[in-house]
């Protein structure tokens, strides 16, 4: 998708199969009909990270299997891709979700014996993601709502949405599947606006306008089976200029994608954020909500336990001239008690 998809909500992720579409007659070749689901997300953010509908020539990725195996080579499809080609979209009776059709040039084609697949799909499409245990992850890029959509990761799963995998009833004789995606990165947010000795200009046409932080992994492979995360290279920082839609009352927004967090490979502490408006830099910390070494004292930083896969972080700063205040809260990309804290 071209803007950043949204979420506030975990994104859901499901796959199912649609029994409406009957071939039971047709012998020859059968392909696989997709309809995706939007995500459900919160009104304030605008881009595909932020965005809960997809665009003409959003694509996934899928891949095939007989029902139940994991096995290579990978019998009915691996990365085929599929084109949104409905941007209207049907509403299923059932759950209210509008789903709309994904087309491949190259489709998925069912078994001609009439036996069950499962099907796992991602987002955004790599033609280079030939071996679904090792989808490549690299969040280093993010100058813009393009570059974020890019690398905005989403894959499907059960109807629980928290289950991993795909669809065990997709047949000859009943073709079409409904997916749902799920957010498996992270979101942070920063909403800036001016306090005390500054003026809205002075974060409207700040440049740069831009939010670093520290101590990051930027880079993956993600497993579409299990939906595990293996950690590579080493932690830098990651430095965003992508914009965008701010909330109410606030100057400008900035968001980033970066890798959740992980005891080992990617540490909860040691997280510093900055804010660079024009030759004006601010800092706090984010420190581990029970890191010892968080001081008692709040001001200098914020206390958010890890950054956890399918979530949103919003920070919303109040820059003063002498320094920042820095609210904080977690949604699925849902309230969570957030800390206050200013940053010097």
């Amino acid at each position: 998708m071209k803007k950043l998809f949204l979420i506030p909500v975990a994104a859901a992720l499901f796959a199912a199969c649609s029994n409406e579409t009957e071939n039971t007659d047709n012998d020859g070749p059968v392909p696989l009909q997709i309809s995706v689901g939007n995500l459900e997300v919160s009104t304030e953010v605008a881009t595909r990270a932020a965005n809960s509908a997809w665009e003409a020539s959003d694509q996934i990725g899928v891949y095939a299997l007989p029902t139940g195996t994991t096995t290579t080579p990978i019998a009915y499809g691996s990365n085929k891709y599929y084109t949104l080609t409905d941007e209207t979209g049907s509403t299923d009776a059932t759950g209210g979700t509008v789903y709309k059709n994904f087309t491949g040039t190259d489709p998925v084609y069912l078994p001609a014996n009439g036996s069950a697949i499962d099907v796992y799909g991602y987002y955004p499409y790599s033609e280079s993601a030939t071996d679904p245990t090792a989808v490549g992850i690299n969040v280093s890029t993010q100058t813009d709502a393009t570059a974020i959509a890019a690398i905005d990761f989403m894959t499907t799963g059960k109807e629980d949405h928290t289950t991993h995998g795909g669809s065990e009833t997709i047949k000859k004789n009943t073709p079409s599947c409904q997916l749902l995606f799920a957010h498996r990165l992270v979101k942070l947010v920063f909403n800036l606006k001016a306090g005390t000795g500054m003026s809205s200009s002075d974060i409207t046409s700040a440049s740069p306008c831009s939010v670093s932080i520290t101590g990051q992994k930027t880079e993956g492979t993600y497993n579409i089976y299990t939906d595990a995360l293996t950690y590579t290279g080493s932690q830098t920082t990651i430095v965003s200029t992508a914009t965008q839609e701010a909330k109410g009352g606030f100057d400008k927004a900035i968001q980033l994608i970066v890798l959740p967090t992980h005891d080992t490979n990617n540490p909860k502490s040691d997280r510093t954020v900055t804010i660079t408006l024009g030759t004006a830099t601010y800092q706090f910390t984010i420190f581990d909500g029970v890191n010892a070494a968080a001081p008692a004292d709040p001001d200098g930083t914020l206390q958010v336990a890890a950054f956890e896969a399918g979530k949103e972080y919003t920070f919303d700063v109040t820059v003063n001239a002498a320094r920042l205040s820095v609210t904080a809260a977690i949604t699925n990309w849902v309230s969570v008690a957030a800390q206050n804290a200013t940053a010097k």
